[in-house]
């Protein structure tokens, strides 16, 4: 099998991106690493020489148009596999629930893999 290039969203410390990434990477795949906030990608995924960090935010139309511009300038001759993997988590009871922080939740979990 032939190596893929991966674009892999929400690759944080210590979350499943992150080890979805590292694994893809280390099995000779050509990875785009994305998270918010770059810094927050670790260093043994960052580090690796088929990996290329993105800064990428789901849930703003432009953070998703300037990642595609650092894809599509890369050299990579396009994506085979997008792994939507940036997400939320809420747990509150609808009652006690903070709007602002409910909607936050649904853009990421919904509406930023459609934009993706």
């Amino acid at each position: 099998m032939s190596p893929k290039s991966i674009l892999v969203t929400g690759c944080s410390v210590g979350g499943i991106g992150a080890a979805i990434a590292i694994n893809l990477a280390r099995g000779g795949h050509n990875v785009f690493a994305t998270a918010r906030t770059t810094s927050k990608i670790p260093p043994e995924l960052s580090a690796l020489p088929n990996v290329i960090v993105v800064q990428l935010d789901v849930t703003s139309k432009s953070s998703v148009e300037e990642a595609a511009r650092t894809v599509g300038q890369s050299g990579v001759a396009g994506l085979d596999v997008l792994v939507n993997n940036a997400g939320a988590g809420y747990g509150m009871p609808i009652l006690d629930m903070d709007v602002e922080k409910a909607q936050k939740l649904y853009d990421v979990n919904v509406w930023g893999p459609a934009a993706s």
